[in-house]
């Protein structure tokens, strides 16, 4: 079975692994990778003008915000590997009982794209970078774009659950 199926299977499926709570590990990697996203959308997101420099001079400029932003991109990938290996071998705890069915399709959808877009991003923004393709990065800059509205609609979709649902999910990750 390929990484994605098993992405796909384990995210879609009642989990092999069935787990009362998430793991301090997952919840701790959950929580850096939070922190790391909000750090490169608002302090390291620059890359479209170096970019542009580099395609018109032939010349890689590796300022403090190329550097960080390449760095925290590849943190990001190498972390959303770990956290898909630990949901498959520890698990994640089944959906709150009251959750609707179209709210617990949805949240299976989103969380396999944004494991997606958490491995796809750093891939493509390294190719875009070293291969100083226009077009990869103009993909890499709208898939951006698409992990922002599926955090939203994550971060929607917990205080839904908290606050109109009052299920406790938020108690899972903290």
């Amino acid at each position: 079975m390929t990484s994605i199926k098993r992405i796909g299977v384990v995210a879609m499926s009642h989990h092999s692994h069935q787990a009362a709570s998430f793991t301090h590990t997952q919840k701790a990697l959950h929580w850096t990778v939070v922190a790391l996203l909000l750090l490169q959308y608002l302090f390291f997101d620059g890359m479209g003008r170096p970019l542009r420099e580099k395609i018109e001079t032939g010349i890689a400029t590796f300022s403090f915000t190329v550097v960080a932003h390449i760095v925290i991109g590849v943190t990001v990938l190498v972390l959303a590997v770990w956290r898909i290996r630990l949901r498959m071998t520890h698990g994640a705890p089944t959906a709150p009982g009251s959750e609707p069915g179209w709210a617990r399709t949805l949240a299976r959808i989103s969380l396999i794209l944004m494991y997606v877009m958490l491995i796809g991003l750093p891939i493509g923004g390294m190719i875009g970078w070293f291969t100083s393709s226009e077009a990869i990065a103009g993909l890499h800059a709208l898939g951006t774009n698409v992990l922002l509205a599926l955090i939203l609609l994550h971060v929607g979709a917990v205080l839904v659950h908290q606050f109109i649902w009052k299920t406790g999910l938020l108690s899972r990750m903290i």
